[in-house]
């Protein structure tokens, strides 16, 4: 379990008629009553305490903003502000420590010739590894830093509205985050080995650890920053409609997506092109250059003295970044689904196994062989057809370097207001979300890559030939 404490204060001055600051103070602190139960045999192996989780790790937050209206007839104004600002903490990330100590619970596979247990009534006579088996079977441990503070930005803000001929309204507005304390996962138990793949990628193991399996900490990282800027024009309500434009540009980048709500999720699946528990600074899964938003709406009386309200939104932006990843382990550090890929620039950097593909005929057909050659050609014709795949020959590609297409998107609402009992009002509202897509089925599409991460190479289990892996046969 956890408590959560908070507190908040604000006060706004009126400097002038025409200046008003707003400051205000946030302080947050978590506390865990619990402690985890602690595992002597991590504390041997790793130095680290199951038992310890963040205490007295409080945050304050304090934050400035201002409006100034320059001429004081509201025809300009200036408004902004700075501050620390950290969001609903992720226990969840938390309270992986808490299940994971290596002492709640045992999981195993056995096979036949291991010796699978028989089953035991007694819940606290359990096997806990197979019957032929005398070391105890792994578990996977999870860990958190004890200095772990939950997440926390620094955000600034500059804008300025204008009043523009023809009752428009014109804003240009930026917004710059800069992470203070956004989380990291690391995995204790890899370690380097001599040797790299021949593209340069440094090699790992996983360290023998009777009775332990992967651990993965939490801790740290102060690096990840998003920015854009937002240009609007609007005109009010009045003479029953208005719209609104809006263009932004952004970027964001981190050092991992934390879309998992396991620990080992959240490393395993961090994609990288070298060190797992070092990742570099990249583009955000949530990163959206350029966006578009419109909106409109219509208001007009279908019924004696009952007004209904039309609306159209329209949403349209650029398509998620993805990643191409091996489906595989290629630098030995246990995971099957984190490593970039090596764009071959030519043939002779990627060998590939031949390959029979089955038969539609009936016993008698042997199916087509696909030489490595062939394999070649297909694997050419895909990267030269893949922009980012085409400018990264010759190296690792970098975490969400590709794109999806564009997508639009147009939404409408019909509000009708009715008159209720007493004079109170009601309203009845229909909704089509994306309503191209109803006029036209190919309208309103929005392509998107599972998980933002393209299974391109898939090695085999033969022996790397000076460095060189061996991948099955390419057939996109």
């Amino acid at each position: 379990s956890y408590r959560r404490y908070s507190f908040y204060a604000q006060d706004r001055w009126d400097v002038r008629d025409n200046l008003q600051l707003t400051f205000g103070i946030r302080y947050e602190l978590p506390t865990f009553p619990d402690d985890p139960v602690e595992n002597p045999l991590v504390f041997s192996t790793y130095g680290r305490h199951t038992s310890e989780v963040p205490t007295s790790n409080g945050l304050w937050n304090p934050r400035f903003g201002f409006n100034w209206d320059v001429t004081g007839d509201a025809a300009t104004q200036v408004r902004g502000g700075v501050g620390l600002f950290s969001g609903r903490a992720p226990f969840v990330w938390i309270r992986n420590a808490y299940g994971n100590t290596g002492l709640e619970y045992v999981t195993f596979t056995c096979q036949a010739a291991q010796g699978v247990p028989a089953f035991s009534p007694d819940p606290n006579n359990q096997p806990r590894n197979c019957t032929n088996t005398t070391t105890a079977a792994p578990n996977n441990i999870n860990l958190v830093d004890p200095d772990l503070k939950l997440p926390q930005v620094a955000r600034y803000s500059l804008a300025i509205d204008r009043q523009l001929p023809l009752g428009l309204v014109g804003t240009i507005e930026g917004l710059y985050t800069q992470s203070v304390n956004d989380l990291l996962y690391r995995n204790l138990r890899i370690e380097e080995v001599a040797g790299t793949t021949v593209e340069g990628r440094q090699l790992y193991r996983n360290r023998n650890t009777p009775g332990l399996g992967q651990a993965i900490d939490v801790t740290n990282t102060d690096e990840g920053s998003a920015y854009s800027l937002t240009g609007q024009i609007q005109r009010p309500f009045r003479n029953n409609w208005d719209f609104s434009i809006a263009y932004t540009f952004s970027r964001s980048e981190d050092k991992g997506p934390l879309n998992n709500s396991t620990a080992n999720s959240n490393w395993s699946f961090n994609l990288h092109r070298d060190d797992p528990n070092k990742p570099e600074l990249t583009l955000s899964d949530n990163d959206v250059p350029h966006r578009i938003v419109g909106t409109t709406s219509y208001r007009l009386e279908l019924l004696r003295g009952l007004s209904t309200d039309l609306s159209l939104v329209y949403v349209g932006q650029s398509g998620k970044p993805y990643s191409f990843r091996y489906n595989g382990d290629i630098n030995g550090d246990g995971s099957t689904g984190n490593d970039l890929v090596f764009v071959p620039a030519d043939a002779s950097q990627v060998r590939f196994e031949p390959f029979r593909a089955p038969g539609t005929n009936g016993a008698s057909d042997r199916g087509q062989l696909i030489t490595p050659a062939q394999s070649w050609n297909n694997l050419n014709a895909f990267i030269e057809s893949t922009e980012c795949l085409r400018e990264a020959r010759g190296r690792i590609i970098q975490r969400n370097s590709c794109r999806e297409p564009w997508s639009n998107r147009f939404d409408f609402r019909v509000a009708q207001n009715v008159s209720a009992l007493r004079g109170q009002n009601a309203q009845i509202t229909l909704d089509i979300l994306n309503f191209g897509n109803l006029l036209n089925r190919e309208w309103g599409r929005s392509e998107f890559q599972n998980n933002q991460a393209f299974n391109l190479l898939t090695p085999t289990s033969a022996a790397a030939v000076n460095g060189q892996r061996q991948y099955t046969a390419f057939t996109i």
